[in-house]
């Protein structure tokens, strides 16, 4: 007499999920690092919008707008904020400057201002949309797993992530 056995034997439904969970750890772990690289990139689009918008409005308005970095070192924080500096005082502070962009950091990347021709934090886009860097000044983006992206502002006002 044959025996015909249809379906899975417990040992063989172990061993199925077992692979299963180990697969998924696997992936759950590499998601992780994704995630940050994920927000460091997000915040580097964020700000490049933003100064984009400053160009714009500074060509649009005819006017020289401001921008200034409030970034603080090492405490991932900060952010930028752009202006029309109505009084010339190199602030976006005062209750008659015209805000284009205040921009936050998330918190969950840290930023480095490389190049000097960050005077101050700040820097301008003159009524043609040029900036009044010397040569080109970056701002770097970099998460704990070693993750850097950064944004390069260029003199001639061209503004593209690396």
């Amino acid at each position: 007499m044959k025996h015909c056995s249809k379906g899975f034997t417990l040992l063989e439904v172990l061993i199925v999920v077992a692979l299963i969970g180990v697969v998924v750890s696997l992936a759950i772990g590499s998601m992780g690092g994704l995630l940050a690289n994920s927000r460091a990139k997000s915040n580097a689009r964020d700000l490049m919008s933003n100064l984009n918008q400053a160009k714009t409005a500074s060509i649009k308005n005819k006017k020289d707008c401001l921008v200034v970095l409030t970034y603080t070192a090492g405490a991932n924080k900060g952010g930028a904020v752009a202006c029309f500096d109505t009084n010339g005082d190199d602030s976006c502070v005062d209750a008659d400057d015209q805000m284009i962009f205040n921009f936050e950091l998330d918190g969950r990347s840290s930023v480095k201002l490389e190049n000097v021709d960050f005077a101050d934090n700040k820097f301008e886009f003159n009524s043609r949309g040029i900036s009044n860097l010397a040569s080109p000044s970056k701002i770097k983006f970099s998460n704990d797993s070693g993750y850097e992206i950064s944004i390069e502002v260029s003199p001639v006002g061209r503004i593209k992530i690396n």
